[in-house]
């Protein structure tokens, strides 16, 4: 087993999640976050523990089966976290390769796309959402605003999306 944890976030009730990545079986004490289709690929986790540091829920997302060759791995890369006042954590990142979060699998439009996605207080996907165009993209920070507003920074390589129609940038060099 091979665990790399990456970032700790402090809720506003107290409640820490850590996210990172990881490869073979892992168990937080909230269940084993093992892939059956492939137990020893790298993957992410996000692991939530309350004030006293009992685990109160885990999840994993990354490996996901390709029909075409029978296995692949997915690149992803929690760049950033943040939790909302109602416990629901968002993770914001860059993602290879088709994704699988909940029951939902999206797959980057190039060579990366940045991902925003949002889970309950409780750890379940509620909200998944790719941004990116043809080329080599990414999210970085992300923050919690009023009224559930999210802000995100990233970078985008040649032409991207991010929800109001086409951004022209260069295509040989990435563009916050």
């Amino acid at each position: 087993t091979f665990i790399e944890p990456l970032d700790l976030t402090l809720g506003p009730d107290g409640t820490l999640v850590m996210t990172g990545d990881f490869a073979g079986p892992l168990d937080f004490g909230a269940g084993d976050l093992v892939f059956p289709e492939n137990p020893l690929a790298a993957k992410v986790f996000v692991a939530a523990f309350d004030g006293g540091g009992l685990p109160l829920w885990s999840e994993r997302f990354g490996t996901q089966l390709d029909t075409k060759s029978g296995f692949a791995d997915t690149g992803m890369f929690i760049s950033d976290t943040a939790v909302a006042e109602d416990g629901s954590v968002w993770l914001a990142g860059v993602v290879y390769g088709a994704l699988q979060v909940g029951a939902g699998v999206f797959t980057p439009a190039g060579r990366s796309d940045g991902f925003l996605a949002k889970l309950d207080a409780a750890g379940h996907p509620i909200f998944t959402r790719l941004f990116g165009g043809g080329d080599q993209d990414g999210i970085g920070p992300i923050a919690l605003g009023p009224g559930g507003t999210v802000l995100f920074g990233g970078f985008a390589t040649g032409t991207v999306d991010l929800g109001k129609g086409p951004t022209e940038g260069d295509p040989l060099s990435p563009s916050a």
